[in-house]
């Protein structure tokens, strides 16, 4: 909760419907803080279904992160003063 209230911005990753993630995810909701979804893989594979119109970046399988960087440079974006 401290994390998340003090936060300017935050990245959740919903690969795997972690029960934990989707609490954290309604706090940064409820608070209105910027946020970026990612999942790895597919995204339609990790979908909540209340999330079924919000936009889920995607990230490699495995060991390749790729898209997680631009995720990450596109949330900073939006939280810059």
């Amino acid at each position: 909760w401290a994390e998340i209230a003090s936060a300017t911005a935050v990245l959740v990753d919903i690969t795997d419907h972690n029960p934990n993630v989707a609490l954290e995810l309604g706090l940064v909701h409820a608070l209105g803080r910027p946020y970026r979804l990612l999942a790895q893989g597919q995204p339609e594979q990790h979908r909540f279904p209340s999330l079924e119109k919000v936009q889920i970046h995607s990230y490699g399988d495995g060991l390749d992160f790729r898209g997680f960087e631009e995720a990450l440079e596109g949330l900073l974006a939006t939280a810059s003063p």
